[in-house]
């Protein structure tokens, strides 16, 4: 086929179609030329956070295929088309779109009765037989040849035709039962026309700009759904293989079907950072029960289509994106995930759960004969997890656990699931009165590392390979076993776990070695460089017998290699608790080491930084930072203690110590606020006592703002109070001194530091 176009300028070209669209009743919409994914990357709705391919780079949020417009500066904006699915542009719109010479031009699908048939080049083996299949199509149905035709940028074709009877499939075939050709973009959906520029650098060409044919229905024209084989197939089955049933007109709702986690999609919550993913997982669940029910002859209210709709608005997914998700999944490969996770008589056990009724009128006999007493089964199956659980062995563990799960058809990560509900469940409920709970508990924070670490927490600490994570690990190991402070801030001394899995032994070693902890007395730093968490018993064992300060973990990747569970899934973070509640237990803080992504923040499931009550970040900062290649910027995002922050540190690479340098980001010149003036005036004078009155004239500051910026002081544990006697105008009066003591303090140091 030929282009008619003339050799006139594009921006005309532009102004025809325009009118074209006005004249037959269309929606104008602007399309504006793809823009940088690293400049203008697709943002999560709920975090903010950028959104990854699967090549971990940043999704564009201007696609180049998305209704959007460059502005007279040419800054992109993109357009909630959803809005012109019932009422067309303003003048005044259309004015603001339109004024730079680079927009493309398109419209939606749906308006008067109007399908435009997108036959995409991707769904051929070739440029070559995409064509001959147009050809061949083309003349079966000699009538289309005079209706609205284009050529797209790749190569493909898109017609325009009206329709008397709307389809309800968007994904077509040329024959019925044949494989995927093209879409059939109706009410909702955008396409690209001429004379637009398409991300291959080539403009989609018009053919003919003519009024659309109109036709009664798709399947008068040869375009078949491709879910058609799904519908016989179903007919089928139900008429050969089920025998007649008890008349049941109690109705399910497809929602209640699905899996926990298509209940979480269904509420906008992603279990892994990529959107379209968890919703695919959803529609492969809920087609899945469809399927299921079907075949069962289980009446249900509801459908995949509707469900995935509302779920994918509240994942921040647009209305096309939802489509096309809906289209991607063929509804033949999809059964309930109980399916693969047990055999069917747990899908008839929960619909049992569901409906009673149902389940007695359409379970098959030898399923409910097959039921065991599941009390009993309950209590053996656990009692025989807990032995497992208490191998010391983590292969033999994960042997018998395995056994134990094919023994129940039931997966191994939810037989612990359950266990850790059937100990959760068995803990007592005894609320404490308000003033006993606050009589048992210290209302003083104690810390490990002054305004820093807390004891009692735990720290996620997280950078890029090579940045330095271990190195800042191991600084802060040797400033809590020697006690001494660490950049000048107050060290508490205590006994150090290190558990080293991500590095080899070697590298451990040598980086040790210059890092002068052979010089650091026994019996103080123990290192483990087998552990797993899969082990996470035998860890608490051993803290509670030795009870560690403060513990390293060194990575979370690598200690939770065996897991089988992957980054992206949630319960990947779930181990984090178990280490909260023994960092609460044992009065110990834990730091866990892990990778950071391309995008700056953590690899995996957002659970891992929400399992924890510090986040660190260590980066080389930006190129306009213009730091030296040994500067790093240590930023604390979140932090339950309240020292967030940013700080330029330096590693001396001699000793591979950290020095701190400062807040980062700070003008340069700035005065010192009144709490940093008071911190260091105490600092330079360690055990000189000083009332706030005293510290209020020193620094010709109001009293009240002089004991408050002091009490932050002491609250981070950069300074103490102490009350005592002293002689004032009136004799003897009990008062309250501020001092700086001495940075290193110890508890319980052993034998040879006492010497």
């Amino acid at each position: 086929m030929t282009s008619n176009y003339n050799n006139i300028p594009y921006v005309d070209q532009r102004q025809e179609v325009i009118n074209w669209l006005l004249e037959n009743g269309y929606p104008v919409l602007p399309v504006a030329p793809a823009q940088d994914a690293s400049k203008y990357p697709q943002l999560k709705k709920n975090t903010k956070e950028i959104e990854l391919d699967k090549h971990g780079k940043p999704q564009p949020i201007f696609t180049g295929k998305n209704p959007s417009y460059l502005d007279k500066d040419g800054k992109p904006h993109l357009i909630n088309h959803s809005k012109y699915q019932n009422e067309l542009p303003t003048d005044k719109e259309l004015e603001e779109w339109f004024v730079h010479p680079d927009n493309g031009i398109g419209t939606l699908g749906g308006w008067n009765n109007t399908i435009w048939l997108d036959f995409d080049t991707k769904n051929f083996d070739s440029l070559e037989d995409c064509e001959r299949a147009i050809e061949s199509y083309l003349e079966d149905y000699p009538q289309l040849q005079e209706t609205f035709t284009e050529r797209t940028h790749s190569g493909g074709y898109r017609l325009g035709v009206k329709v008397k009877q709307l389809p309800n499939f968007t994904n077509f075939s040329l024959k019925p039962g044949g494989h995927h050709i093209g879409e059939a973009l109706r009410e909702g959906r955008f396409t690209v026309l001429a004379p637009t520029v398409g991300t291959s650098g080539n403009a989609y060409c018009n053919i003919k700009r003519v009024p659309l044919i109109e036709v009664e229905y798709l399947e008068s024209i040869g375009i078949y759904s491709t879910k058609k084989k799904k519908e016989e197939k179903i007919k089928i089955k139900k008429e050969t293989t089920r025998a007649p049933q008890q008349v049941n007109t109690s109705t399910i709702r497809l929602e209640l079907l699905g899996s926990e986690t298509s209940k979480s999609v269904l509420e906008g919550n992603a279990a892994t950072e990529d959107r379209s993913e968890a919703l695919t997982t959803a529609i492969r669940e809920w087609l899945g029960w469809e399927n299921w029910c079907n075949e069962q002859g289980i009446n249900y209210s509801g459908t995949t289509e509707k469900l995935a709709q509302e779920a994918g608005k509240k994942l921040g997914i647009d209305s096309d994106k939802i489509q096309r998700i809906l289209d991607s999944v063929d509804p033949n490969d999809c059964h309930p995930a109980l399916l693969f996770m047990a055999d069917e008589s747990e899908c008839w056990l929960k619909i049992r759960n569901l409906d009673k009724n149902v389940y007695e009128q359409s379970c098959p006999d030898h399923i409910k004969q097959d039921k065991p007493n599941s009390h009993t089964n309950y209590e053996s199956v656990m009692n025989e997890l807990e032995r497992i659980l208490q191998i010391e062995d983590p292969g033999l563990q994960k042997w018998e656990l395995e056994q134990l799960s094919r023994q129940t058809k039931i997966k191994p990560s939810k037989l612990l699931e359950i266990y850790e509900a059937k100990l959760t469940g068995s803990q007592s409920f005894a609320p404490k009165d308000v003033h006993e709970f606050l009589a048992s508990s210290s209302d003083e924070r104690e810390w490990v590392i002054a305004a820093h670490i807390s004891v009692a927490t735990t720290v996620l600490l997280f950078a890029d390979g090579g940045v330095g994570k271990t190195l800042l690990a191991y600084d802060i190991c040797k400033a809590v076993a020697t006690g001494q402070a660490w950049n000048g801030y107050r060290t508490k001394q205590g006994q150090v776990l290190i558990i080293q899995t991500d590095e080899p032994e070697i590298d451990t070693t040598e980086r040790l070695n210059i890092a002068g902890f052979k010089d650091i007395p026994r019996g103080v730093i123990n290192i483990e460089t087998n552990w797993q968490f899969s082990q996470i018993r035998q860890l608490r064992q051993w803290i509670e017998r030795e009870r560690p300060l403060f513990v390293v973990i060194d990575s979370l990747t690598s200690a939770n290699r065996n897991s089988g569970v992957e980054e992206k899934d949630t319960s990947y973070g779930a181990v984090l608790y178990d280490l909260r509640d023994i960092a609460n237990e044992y009065k110990c803080s834990i730091m866990v080491l892990h990778h950071e992504n391309k995008a700056g923040g953590t690899r995996g499931t957002t659970a891992i930084c929400d399992n924890v009550s510090e986040v660190w970040r260590l980066h080389k900062g930006e190129a306009k930072d213009n730091l030296s290649t040994t500067q790093r910027v240590l930023e604390i995002g979140k932090s339950r203690s309240g020292c967030t922050g940013k700080s330029l540190i330096n590693l001396d690479t001699d000793d591979y110590s950290w020095k701190h340098q400062g807040n980062f980001g700070e003008p340069e010149n700035v005065s010192k606020s009144l709490k940093e003036k008071l911190l260091g005036f105490l600092e330079d004078q360690p055990g000189i006592e000083y009332t706030a009155d005293q510290l209020a004239t020193e620094f010709k500051s109001n009293r009240e703002t002089v004991r408050r910026n002091l009490e932050k002081l002491r609250q981070k544990g950069q300074i103490d109070r102490k009350d005592k006697k002293a002689d004032t105008n009136g004799g003897k009066q009990q008062v309250c001194v501020y001092f700086a003591p001495h940075l290193r303090i110890s508890v319980e140091p052993c034998l040879e530091m006492q010497l």
